[in-house]
């Protein structure tokens, strides 16, 4: 008797499918980054594991070369040695994520733990605003910098969602998008002087 994965039509558990699942709100670090390392890299990295087929049933990608090929794959739509090419990055996209949702008394070395297992990783940099209510919490503007834009694109990916503290039930979940106008860290001369 064939095993499932044989049998025409069968359609593997979450548990037993390859490929790319969702980030949702529950997932930890470690969960989102132990998927990135089974994974290999996300659809920014420079290959992909699995690939969703036309033909293929929505949210199962399709890992075998002969339902690949049987779905229908245009050839003239494949790069290099059969493989597509790599997805381009967003216009606005820069080796500097913006993160929103971190806690008002977050430190510089938490977010670090989740940055660094990221290649490209480089630093995170905090900024303290005064609160614009009196009494309110501190506003805080937080920079991550990776080597390049690829690199942080498959960060912002990773982690798109994250809960900051899974034990907190109000906890906000991270937002990332690419910094609009990323520069070099200021050396700490004059403001505003020219």
């Amino acid at each position: 008797m064939p095993s499932g994965s044989e049998v025409p039509g069968y359609y593997p558990r979450e548990e037993e499918r390859t490929g790319y699942r969702v980030v949702r709100d529950t997932d930890t670090l470690g969960a989102s980054y132990d998927r990135y390392l089974r994974n290999g890299m996300s659809s920014f990295g420079p290959t992909e594991a699995v690939r969703p087929v036309l033909g293929a049933m929505p949210g199962y990608p399709a890992d075998d070369r002969r339902i690949a090929v049987a779905g229908g794959v245009d050839s003239r739509t494949l790069g290099y040695a059969g493989v597509r090419p790599e997805p381009p990055l967003p216009p606005d996209a820069s080796n500097t994520l913006f993160v929103e949702g971190l806690p008002a008394n977050v430190t510089r070395r938490e977010v670090s733990h989740i940055f660094r297992p990221f290649v490209g990783f480089r630093e995170v940099r905090l900024v303290n605003k005064e609160s614009r209510h009196p009494g309110g919490d501190p506003l805080i503007l937080c920079f991550v910098d990776f080597a390049t834009p690829a690199q942080a694109a498959v960060a912002l990916d990773a982690l798109q969602g994250y809960k900051f503290d899974e034990h907190d039930r109000e906890s906000a979940n991270l937002r990332l998008q690419f910094a609009r106008h990323p520069g070099p860290r200021s050396s700490g001369g004059p403001r505003g002087r020219r």
